[in-house]
């Protein structure tokens, strides 16, 4: 079985899809493998999505590429469609099993695969049959990844001496070309291991592939140095953030609390003037129950005392009216001095009731002149009562805003500090952050020690 195709995207790489970086090594390696075709009839077997036989029949080659992923063919039969139709008569993609289908007696002048051979458990077999295919002269174009590539669908591993002796055995080697991770071989169909192959040109290309893999992975490695290096200052800085928050976290917390025990404070005197407050007004009360009591007492005691003043008064002017009217009738014939004297006597009697009657109408006015003294200071009173209610709901508002106030600080702070612990279990979760800790933890330790 050729080439599993399973997620190779050389057409998208080679066109920078996949990072400037990878279209650069792809572009390298494409060019080369249609640089060395030749012949009127190409055979690419394993073409993936069909790159290289489109560039070549751009070029006006006769090219076939077979795929086992109809995936990969059918991208590439896509890709085709945008090409010339010139272009579209000279590229043909199949699907199909490159060991097994009937090729109809066709011979090629160049049969390219590469990145097949590592892809398969038996590569002499697929060899043998490049070989049969081959026109005589023939051209074989192989690449292979050049040491460990660690994918899942790869069956071998190819240095110089392994390809080489694979391929020596059908095949005259012709040049050997290093593309860092990569290795492309030209072969000749041969019937003995002939090769034209400068050694020293090889060993020397073999070096500067090494060189060129070694600055790569020293370059890769002083990058990855770098950016730990960033990281951990990043760390540092983060961890001095959370050692801050930290302290402003329990800064925050001291001034809750602060703040809470002033609350209780306050409320504590708040419930005490309210229990005050209650307390007077229940005075205020009963002092106002027993003053309108006094007044209901002190008018009805003058309403009673005018009532028997009055008929007091009728009754004594009613029987001295008969007294003297008998009085009259029996001393009708006295003289005149007599009477004269008996109605002074009795113009006397009825001044004194006057002056009786003018004392109580005073009275009445000092009992009236009383009740609005009383009414005065009830008035007074009930004026001190509203103004304690007045400033009681002031400061009650007041508190109720310091309380909403506090409790919209300590929401604020609760999402603080809950942000914070996050961010520090997020660090404690990974393994970066796992050793920056512990780094930073011992490092304290020893400062402390110190």
């Amino acid at each position: 079985m050729e080439k599993a195709n399973i997620s190779d995207r050389i057409t998208e790489g080679y066109y920078d899809k996949m990072g400037d970086q990878v279209g650069k090594k792809v572009r390298e390696r494409v060019h080369w493998i249609c640089l060395q075709a030749s012949g009127g009839k190409i055979l690419d077997v394993g073409c993936s999505q069909g790159i290289v036989p489109i560039i070549l029949g751009r070029e006006g080659y006769n090219v076939t590429g077979i795929d086992v992923d109809q995936g990969s063919i059918d991208f590439a039969q896509e890709q085709l469609t945008e090409e010339r139709v010139e272009v579209q008569e000279y590229v043909k993609f199949v699907c199909d099993n490159f060991m097994t289908m009937d090729h109809n007696g066709q011979k090629y002048d160049t049969i390219i695969a590469t990145e097949l051979l590592e892809h398969l458990v038996s590569p002499e077999r697929f060899l043998l049959k490049f070989n049969d295919l081959l026109n005589e002269d023939g051209r074989l174009i192989v690449t292979v990844p050049f040491g460990i590539n660690d994918y899942f669908d790869h069956k071998k591993t190819y240095y110089l001496l392994e390809i080489v002796k694979l391929l020596a055995v059908d095949f005259a080697i012709d040049d050997i070309k290093f593309f860092g991770k990569w290795m492309g071989v030209i072969c000749t169909k041969q019937t003995s291991e002939v090769t034209s192959i400068d050694y020293e040109q090889l060993m020397k290309s073999i070096e500067e592939n090494f060189f060129s893999i070694e600055r790569e992975y020293i370059d890769t490695i002083s990058e990855k140095t770098k950016h730990i290096s960033n990281q951990n200052i990043r760390m540092e800085n983060f961890l001095k953030t959370i050692e801050s928050g930290k302290e402003k976290s329990q800064r925050l917390l001291d001034e809750l609390k602060s703040l809470q025990l002033k609350y209780e404070k306050n409320e504590i005197e708040y419930d005490k003037k309210e229990v005050d407050t209650r307390f007077r007004i229940n005075r205020l009360a009963e002092d106002k129950k027993k003053i309108s009591e006094d007044y209901q007492y002190l008018k009805s005691d003058y309403e009673n005392r005018v009532d028997i003043l009055k008929e007091e008064y009728n009754n004594t002017l009613a029987l001295k009216e008969e007294y003297y009217k008998k009085e009259l009738e029996l001393q009708k014939q006295e003289s005149e001095e007599q009477l004269k004297l008996m109605e002074v006597e009795l113009q006397k009697e009825r001044n004194e009731s006057v002056e009786k009657e003018k004392a109580l109408i005073t009275e009445n006015e000092n009992l009236k002149q009383e009740n609005r003294e009383i009414r005065k200071s009830f008035t007074h009173k009930l004026k001190e009562y509203y103004d304690i209610i007045e400033d009681y709901y002031e400061r009650y508002h007041r508190v109720t805003q310091q309380r909403k106030t506090l409790i919209e600080r300590t929401h604020v702070l609760s999402k603080r500090n809950n942000l914070l612990n996050d961010k520090y279990k997020a660090l404690s979760c990974s393994k970066l952050g796992r050793i920056a800790l512990k780094y930073w933890k011992l490092r304290k330790r020893f400062k402390n020690g110190q």
